[in-house]
């Protein structure tokens, strides 16, 4: 009658031992999971947090033709009574900067003017009207127009010289550079096409690596999801010898 007894202690003492480290697995596995989902979620946050940046925003131009590019302020948390910058090329030899227009939000204190043989445009204008809020973003400062002068690559660089909020304080936002595309005219524009499509497919290829070996809020992917997958293996290891 002992052994029996003996036999049943050692199996439940087995069976008991199972299922606490099912349960530190399971456990471990969760909270790898939920440090996962709140690193994600810092890093989502973080890159919601823009500060204001100026910046030229449109597509290509083909040789010998005008395309129009937005000057974009990316947001005014504390609104915007005025700006003025000055927008550069560098190298006419590509592309030139032929005009540029204030949209109805501003009134104009000063022309829009070219200089250097359409290398450099100064723009001035204010927000007499308060159409621009606090908290605004994207907000148009004034539509560029440049003509295409020879197949290539320009690149465009925003100056901010001086922007006011609404209560009459300087703020100075960042600057993107961007480059502008000139495609060539007429018979060349196929294989003109098919050198950005190949491009934009070795781009998208590119992104696509990036992503699956990126990281999540400063952790790398593979290393959180690599402690997840070892823990789960261990614990099952684990349970086997018990």
């Amino acid at each position: 009658m002992i052994r029996p007894i003996q036999t049943l202690t050692t199996r439940i003492t087995r069976d008991s031992t199972r299922t606490a480290a099912a349960t530190l697995v399971v456990a471990a596995a969760v909270t790898t999971f939920a440090l996962l989902g709140a690193v994600t979620a810092t890093g989502t946050t973080a890159a919601q947090t823009d500060d204001p940046t100026v910046r030229l925003v449109g597509g290509d131009v083909t040789a010998s033709e005008t395309a129009t590019f937005d000057v974009v302020l990316t947001s005014a948390p504390d609104g915007l009574s005025g700006y003025y910058l000055r927008l550069s090329l560098d190298g006419t030899d590509v592309a030139r900067i032929d005009g540029a227009a204030y949209p109805d939000a501003f009134s104009m204190t000063n022309e829009p003017t070219t200089e250097g043989d359409g290398g450099t445009l100064l723009l001035e204008a204010a927000d007499l009207e308060d159409s621009v809020q606090a908290g605004a973003a994207d907000v148009p400062l004034a539509t560029v127009e440049l003509t295409g002068v020879a197949p290539g690559e320009a690149r465009v660089s925003v100056e901010p010289v001086q922007f006011d909020t609404d209560s009459g304080d300087r703020f100075q936002p960042a600057t993107q550079s961007d480059v502008v595309t000139v495609a060539a005219e007429d018979s060349e524009d196929g294989a003109a096409g098919a050198t950005e499509d190949a491009s934009d497919g070795s781009d998208s290829l590119g992104d696509g690596a990036t992503g699956a070996a990126g990281s999540v809020g400063g952790v790398p992917t593979v290393v959180l999801v690599g402690a997840a997958a070892a823990l789960l293996a261990g614990g099952v290891l684990l349970g086997r010898r018990l």
